[in-house]
């Protein structure tokens, strides 16, 4: 299991990722819970969370990238209520997932990710696709 913690607006969110195998034969499958901390209460308390609304969160087995949350993804051409997760992957054309909340990730992604979980210590001459903050590429002004 993997966890993150992100900013998120007004929130602090959890990201838990969870595995589950269908046995001998039976096929892998990963979920994505999300949890917020409450500090309406004392004292604060994790609660899961139902859905992202107008948000999208980034994630990586990579402990080097970043995590983050982004509003208004369609802005971009995202989709918010999604959770996009970096792959290792040496296609260039699948360097990323996107999985909708709630909803389990593609078996093909599974494989990606546990392959990189039992590189340990991760190799460190191998990077995982990185998330790139367009105003780090084009500059603020």
């Amino acid at each position: 299991m993997n966890s993150w913690l992100v900013v998120c607006g007004d929130m602090l969110l959890l990201i838990d990722q969870r595995f589950s195998s269908g046995g001998l034969g039976g096929s892998s499958n990963t979920i994505f819970r999300v949890s917020r901390l409450n500090f309406s209460v004392e004292p604060a308390k994790w609660v899961k969370l139902e859905k992202l609304d107008n948000y999208a969160l980034f994630v990586s087995p990579d402990r080097r990238n970043p995590t983050f949350c982004c509003m208004s993804p369609e802005r971009w051409g995202g989709k918010s209520n999604c959770i996009y997760f970096a792959r290792l992957t040496e296609d260039p054309d699948e360097t990323w997932t996107a999985v909708e909340f709630g909803q389990p990730v593609p078996d093909s992604a599974v494989r990606a990710m546990l392959f990189y979980d039992m590189s340990s210590p991760p190799d460190c001459g191998v990077l995982s696709s990185l998330w790139v903050f367009p105003s780090l590429v084009y500059g603020s002004g």
